[in-house]
């Protein structure tokens, strides 16, 4: 199986990537080490971060066959302006990348996005991590709760999470896939996998104060969240594997295929 990946390396000149030593587009629009390497960062400014943007707009188009195949460059160029209006002029580490990420997502490829950016990374895994895992039903993105990672909360399995510190958990489903091109599946997934890191990119933090019906009841409860090592830990039964391998009748083999997420899994999957 070959696998041919286009990519640009550009040299950037911009506040929030001025870190980013280089914007590498091809398949996946990602954001190398360097992105990380200034940690004390904390603030960019507006007018910097627009620059970043369309830079890498135009980095995309000079890269990128039938760029605008999902939405055309006038529509992307409004949607662009509508997103940075609603910003002040200088946003945390955060919004900038949740800004970029929404600019990117427009493109409609889920292999063209904003790459983790480390100094998030690193508070993410510093703070107390949402307890709940969410799974969404329907169309819509009904919020259930699927586990409970509390060793306090009573709340259960199949209860309808409504809300979170005041925040529409539905909407907070909403934003978290606005962040992500591809289809509405892939995204949906992409956020029932990350559901606590969008709330740490949205600012959402411990304690955790989630309404939610468990039957026809509408309930209140304060979480006081996780540790990380202790939320990996207890996530690790939760996740699906990459992929598996079985002998069917007849000595027919079956793979049962998931995600590429992992590159050192996905190589043992190719191989």
């Amino acid at each position: 199986m070959l696998i041919a990946k286009l990519v640009l390396k550009c040299r950037l000149k911009m506040n929030i990537t001025s870190y980013l030593k280089h914007l590498i587009i091809g398949l996946a629009l990602i954001t190398t080490a360097a992105f990380g390497q200034i940690s004390s960062v904390k603030h960019f400014k507006k007018d910097s971060l627009e620059a970043d943007a369309l830079l890498m707009l135009k980095s995309f188009e000079e890269v990128q066959v039938n760029s605008y195949f999902h939405i055309s460059k006038s529509e992307l160029l409004r949607k662009k302006d509508s997103i940075f209006n609603s910003i002040p002029a200088q946003v945390d580490q955060c919004r900038a990348f949740t800004c970029l990420s929404e600019i990117a997502a427009l493109i409609s490829d889920s292999h063209t996005y904003i790459d983790n950016y480390a100094p998030i990374i690193t508070s993410y895994e510093d703070s107390q991590i949402f307890p709940l895992t969410i799974g969404f039903q329907g169309a819509h993105g009904l919020p259930v709760i699927t586990n409970n990672l509390s060793r306090t909360s009573v709340i259960k399995p199949g209860a309808i999470l409504m809300s979170i510190n005041g925040f529409n958990a539905q909407q907070l489903f909403h934003r978290g896939t606005a962040l992500q091109g591809g289809l509405a599946a892939y995204k949906a997934n992409e956020v029932r996998n990350n559901f606590s890191y969008y709330l740490h990119l949205f600012g959402i933090h411990a304690p955790f104060i989630v309404e939610y019906t468990q039957g026809k009841i509408v309930r209140k409860e304060t979480l006081p969240g996780i540790g990380y090592k202790d939320f990996v830990a207890a996530s690790q039964h939760l996740h699906v594997p990459n992929f598996s391998f079985k002998f069917l009748s007849n000595n027919i083999g079956y793979i049962n295929f998931n995600t590429m997420s992992g590159m050192k899994k996905f190589k043992m999957f190719l191989d």
